[in-house]
């Protein structure tokens, strides 16, 4: 059996997101499935609460896009919550919300822009950004069962300039900026840097969100801590003040 190169990487969660791409049923409610909260679903609806909050401060204007951020909900069965002013959202849904402006934010107007993403989960992020933005391509990197899922599920929107990704099998061009919601900081680190040398290197701009403390001491070794992953990355910086659930994640961004 081969090492395991993520905290994602285990059975149960890669058959999981192999079946919900497969089957109806399966698909029908994977969101709301006990191991795929355990993972992506994470976002509890008092969290989901500050997120939306967060993101309606730093960008009013973002409240004329809410109808059509809460078709991200509409497949997979996630748990839902009721909202005083936008209504029913997944929580998640509203974290993807909250790191798309926080990216706005950090970088302008994404229009024309390639993009990756390191750790798609189903898909999620990249449908808030391409309902936000005119994106020239979106390429996604991931395990092969969970690109197998984000194609089925961000199928369902008839997005165009898709690509699904291995980072082993291809040689890519440079991108405008890449993204990671966390899952690049739980990667092992021969993988990290595999990405870095590869893919982060060659992307003019990054936001990188990293799980600091609590994989730190569960997995000691695993990954490199946001420290020395930033020092690898020329330019890099993390940022003192960025807002996220847990106070000791961090925001790397060139």
């Amino acid at each position: 059996m081969s090492a395991r190169t993520s905290i994602s990487d285990i059975s149960d969660y890669r058959k999981l997101c192999a079946e919900a791409a497969e089957i109806d049923e399966i698909f029908g409610s994977f969101r709301n499935h006990p191991i795929y909260k355990s993972i992506v679903e994470t976002v509890s609806s008092e969290y989901g609460s500050q997120y939306a909050a967060l993101a309606f401060n730093k960008y009013p204007k973002i409240l004329d896009y809410m109808d059509e951020f809460r078709r991200n909900d509409l497949y997979g069965g996630p748990q839902m919550f009721r909202y005083r002013s936008i209504g029913a959202f997944s929580p998640t849904t509203l974290r993807y919300i909250k790191f798309a402006i926080d990216i706005r934010e950090l970088f302008g107007d994404l229009d024309g822009m390639r993009i990756a993403e390191i750790g798609v989960g189903y898909g999620g992020q990249c449908r808030i950004l391409s309902a936000l933005f005119k994106l020239k391509s979106y390429d996604l990197f991931d395990l092969p069962e969970p690109l197998q899922l984000a194609q089925r599920y961000l199928g369902a929107f008839y997005l165009d300039n898709l690509y699904f990704r291995d980072i082993d099998a291809d040689e890519f061009s440079d991108y405008d900026l890449v993204i990671s919601n966390y899952a690049i900081s739980e990667i092992e680190k021969s993988t990290q840097d595999k990405y870095i040398e590869r893919l982060i290197l060659k992307s003019k701009h990054g936001f990188i969100a990293c799980n600091q403390q609590f994989f730190k001491f569960s997995y000691p070794g695993f990954s490199y801590d946001s420290n020395d992953f930033c020092k690898k990355i020329p330019g890099a910086r993390q940022s003192p003040d960025w807002r996220d659930e847990v106070s000791t994640n961090r925001l790397i961004f060139w």
